[in-house]
Parts: structure tokens; C-alpha cells; sequence
């Protein structure tokens, strides 16, 4: 009797033993299936950022490309009061939109701001056809009336999109600013000392981190005196910013302020204490 007991109490066992090892298999299956529901929702909600646009009307990349066409076709086209619009809407929507419209905004704004290798050569009929390969008579000559007319083919549409990065006001904007900065220091000529002045005159507007660590660095190597004063002259404005009491809306920390305030002392000089009152 005593082993038939055992015996139906070792099966009880037995039958809860698989028991828990098919609710366990039951659970990871519910779990993996869970975990699919959520990747799918996911990947439904990024591919479908339209939903969620920071715009007043649902916003797709074309409506970022119609802003930037709005911009680019100035003044030929577009006037500049809608240029203007267009700009402070690229701004609102990079501010408060998703991942996928800030890297469209960027990445169209490093395409823009790297068609000044465009500038150097005549955009004549024949070189664009020889060099794009065109061999519709139509295109070709909307590609030359493009190279002729888009206001990023010239440095003051150029300044206007350093500006718009300025507006960003990010480390990833940053980057693109100190991408063509250092793209600008490869070529010694007017029109790329006239980029760099620019570039410099943004990452001094800026409030993040990224742009002061990159002047900071950029004097401490410069060789060239009139850019170490361009760049000194940046670290200067941003002193004032940091040195300023209360809360700063650049995210920055008060101990990493007064650390960075002392990197920007060692590298240009502590301001004289009689003239200290202009950062207060």
C-alpha cells in the first residue's frame, strides 16, 4: 500500500513537474510573442512618425524638403519673408520632432552646405553635362538653372544654413558645423576664410557643450594668429554666457560651468578683475 502511495505521489510530482514545464514553456512563448507585439508596435511608430508630427498638419520628409525648397529657391522664387517662415518651421520641427525628422533636417543641411564645391567652377551647360551625364535637353537645363539660381550655391545662402544649425543648437548640429570647419582649413583661399569666420561666428551662438570644446580645442592647436583672435574672440562671448549667475538653459551644470570656465581661462587669458563687471 505504502509503495502505491509513493508510486501516485511520485506522479503527482511527475504530472507537476510537467505541468510547470509546460507553463513555463507557455510563458516564454506569451513573452516572445509580447516581445514581438512590441517590436512591431515600435517599428509601426517610428516608420509612421507622421502621426506624431510637431507640425500643424501631418509632416512627411516631403514637407521637410518643401521647407527646404522654400529656403533654397530664394530669392528667385521664393520671397524672403517665406524663406524666413521656412526656417523658423525647420527649426520647430527639428525642436520638437522625432529622430527621423531631426536626421532629415541634418542630413539636408550637410548636403546643402557641401554643394559649395559647386561654387568653384562656372556651372556652365557643358560641364554640368559632361559631369552629371545628362543627355535630356530639359534636364539639363533645369540642373543649370539650379546651379545658377538655388541660394546654397552661393556663401551668403551658405551663411544662412550655418545659421539655421546655430538655431539647432545640439551636439549633432554642432558636428556638422565642425565638419566644415575643418573641411574649410584644407584649402587656404578668401571664400573658405569667409566659411570659417562664419562657422566660428555660430559655434560662439551656440549653447552646447560640443561647440566649446571644439574652439577650446581649435585655439589650443590654431597656427595661424588671426585665427587663434577669431577663435579667442568666440571663447570670450561664451566666458560671458557661462559667467553668468543663475540656472543656464544650456543644460550645462554650474561645477561643469566653472570647470569649463577654467579650460577657457588657461587657454586665452583670466579677464582683468576691473573689467569683470561686463559678465555680470
Amino acid at each position: 500500500m505504502e509503495n502505491k502511495k509513493s508510486n501516485k505521489k511520485g506522479n503527482t510530482h511527475g504530472k507537476e513537474r510537467r505541468k510547470g514545464k509546460g507553463n513555463s514553456k507557455t510563458k516564454s512563448a506569451k513573452s516572445d510573442k509580447s516581445e514581438t507585439r512590441t517590436r512591431t508596435k515600435n517599428n509601426k511608430t517610428e516608420n509612421n512618425f507622421i502621426k506624431n508630427a510637431p507640425l500643424d498638419k501631418p509632416e512627411t520628409f516631403n514637407k521637410i524638403n518643401g521647407l527646404f525648397r522654400k529656403f533654397q529657391t530664394y530669392p528667385v522664387i521664393t520671397k524672403r519673408e517665406d524663406m524666413l517662415n521656412a526656417k523658423k518651421e525647420l527649426v520647430k520641427a527639428y525642436k520638437t520632432g522625432s529622430t527621423n525628422i531631426q536626421q532629415s533636417i541634418l542630413y539636408i543641411c550637410h548636403n546643402f552646405l557641401f554643394e559649395l564645391d559647386d561654387i568653384r567652377q562656372p556651372q556652365s551647360t557643358g560641364i554640368i553635362k559632361r559631369r552629371e551625364q545628362i543627355k535630356d535637353d530639359a534636364k539639363l537645363r533645369i540642373s543649370t538653372y539650379q546651379k545658377m539660381f538655388n541660394y546654397n550655391t552661393s556663401f551668403e545662402g551658405i551663411h544662412e544654413v550655418i545659421n539655421l544649425l546655430a538655431l539647432l543648437d545640439d551636439a549633432p548640429s554642432a558636428k556638422i558645423l565642425t565638419h566644415l570647419f575643418s573641411h574649410t582649413l584644407t584649402i587656404e583661399v578668401e571664400g573658405y576664410r569667409m566659411l570659417r569666420n562664419d562657422v566660428l561666428g555660430a559655434l560662439k551662438e551656440m549653447t552646447n557643450k560640443y561647440a566649446i570644446k571644439a574652439l577650446i580645442y581649435y585655439h589650443s592647436v590654431s597656427a595661424s594668429e588671426y585665427l587663434s583672435d577669431r577663435i579667442a574672440q568666440a571663447l570670450k562671448i561664451w566666458r560671458q554666457k557661462l559667467d553668468k549667475p543663475g540656472k543656464s538653459k544650456s543644460g550645462i551644470s554650474k561645477q561643469e560651468r566653472e570647470r569649463i570656465i577654467k579650460e577657457i581661462d588657461a587657454t586665452i587669458g583670466k579677464p582683468k578683475e576691473t573689467s569683470r563687471s561686463q559678465y555680470r
